[in-house]
């Protein structure tokens, strides 16, 4: 694909109805986030796992509001990350949006017959759609980490910085590889809701059943066992977005991300013979 071919798509993508939606979701989801009151008992929290959540690393899950006294400021970034747990249903959905829209108006075939492969076409959309996830998702977190530090007196200093970028970075690319599977999925099942929900079935299996199998494990005193939950994206987000990540390692996310990708990236390119979307 020419540069000039990628950087029209990239336009196309960046500057597209769904790219706007997404824009007005992550706004919403940091004013939620800066709105949720800083109570003494915390709150809200989601799919929380573990019997120390006052302490940084004592459970798993999306929480918000609990303050650990002798780490406020990583409080409020665990805070910042409480809607991840909506970002990934959202990441899915619009990159479904942006990878299908080409097919049904048809401009895809256009694109095809002009000497442009569906493969070149669905690697560009995927990656000017993921640097729009990545870019949202970051400004909305940054955003409702600055808001909480100030509301739990944290005065931020740039050192403060460096863990937001890490783990800020590393639930942005768990998305990223969340929605990549989008793509394989329409040109497998030619159907954007088929495969927006074959994709939230997995995560809500994940999202319900791991925190679950997390808890019994504290409870019993031992470690969980990690598989098949690290198989899919939302294990990766619950510990991130917790900060717990001392039993699943600091490039765990990346990898898998990695990995992923470059699945899904195969899979999209036999879909997309077999198929021939």
């Amino acid at each position: 694909m020419s540069a000039r071919c990628f950087l029209m798509q990239g336009r196309r993508v960046v500057f597209s109805r769904a790219t706007f939606v997404l824009a007005a979701i992550a706004a919403l989801l940091a004013a939620l986030t800066m709105a949720s009151p800083a109570t003494d008992f915390g709150g809200p929290m989601f799919m929380m796992a573990g019997r120390h959540p006052e302490v940084i690393g004592g459970a798993i899950g999306f929480i918000g509001n609990i303050v650990d006294e002798s780490r406020p400021a990583l409080s409020a970034l665990r805070t910042a990350f409480l809607y991840t747990v909506l970002w990934a249903p959202v990441s899915i959905i619009y990159m479904s949006i942006v990878f299908s829209s080409d097919y049904a108006c048809g401009a895809a075939r256009v694109s095809r017959a002009r000497g442009s492969s569906l493969g070149a076409l669905a690697a560009a959309k995927a990656l000017w759609a993921s640097a729009c996830i990545v870019v949202c998702y970051l400004c909305a977190c940054l955003v409702a980490f600055a808001f909480k530090s100030a509301q739990y007196g944290v005065v931020l200093q740039p050192f403060d910085f460096a863990p937001f970028f890490h783990f800020a970075s590393a639930n942005a690319a768990v998305l990223c590889a969340a929605a990549a599977w989008s793509i394989p999925l329409f040109a497998f099942f030619k159907s954007t809701i088929a495969s927006v929900f074959a994709q939230l079935v997995v995560f809500a299996t994940v999202l319900l059943g791991y925190p679950s199998a997390f808890g019994t494990a504290s409870l019993a005193g031992v470690q969980a066992d990690p598989f098949p939950w690290c198989m899919a994206p939302a294990y990766y987000l619950l510990h991130v977005s917790s900060l717990s990540t001392c039993a699943l390692g600091v490039a765990a996310p990346f990898f898998y991300t990695i990995v992923s990708c470059a699945i899904a990236a195969l899979c999209t390119v036999l879909a997309l013979r077999v198929r021939e979307v």
